[in-house]
């Protein structure tokens, strides 16, 4: 009897481990995808003098730039957004329409392409670091912080210890 309640004891904590390893495994799983946000977005360009590839290299220009700015409506709050936005615009953009994003895609994939019409159209799947995004953007002095400030208030009323008025 003694033995196999030693043995419940033991499966039952071995359980209890897998249990607890599960949890842990998957809030890390979780975190990974929190620091990649993996974006799908159109874009299209004109085709001038015949040029295809010029038109195919601008619409996935236009789509990794609007990956790009995705991300940043979503972890920039609106009020930050709205205040920064110059600053935004000189940080983003300092280096002309291709700045420094390669610092920040990971990946992109294109998923389809099409000429239609004197248009060249492609869908692209851009895999982005937040975390670089959320780095470089606190470093530029743009506030990302989307927790209230405390309201805190402190009344204080002054007396003397020789103020007769008290009495």
């Amino acid at each position: 009897m003694v033995l196999f309640k030693s043995f419940l004891k033991t499966v039952f904590l071995a359980v209890i481990c897998i249990i607890a390893f599960s949890v842990v495994s998957g809030s890390a799983q979780i975190n990974n995808s929190d620091s990649m946000r993996i974006i799908k977005t159109m874009g299209s360009h004109a085709i001038t003098d015949e040029n295809v590839a010029y038109s195919r290299k601008k619409a996935i220009s236009k789509c990794l730039t609007s990956a790009m700015e995705q991300v940043i409506a979503n972890i920039v709050p609106t009020k930050s957004l709205v205040l920064s936005f110059n600053d935004l615009n000189e940080v983003l953009y300092e280096k002309g329409n291709n700045f420094a994003w390669n610092n920040f895609i990971q990946d992109y994939k294109v998923l389809a392409e099409a000429e239609y019409d004197k248009v060249y159209r492609v869908i692209v799947q851009v895999t982005i670091s937040v975390d670089k995004v959320k780095e470089h953007l606190a470093h530029s002095g743009i506030m990302l912080s989307t927790k209230p400030l405390p309201r805190i208030l402190f009344l204080i009323a002054e007396q003397g210890v020789e103020d007769p008025s008290e009495k």
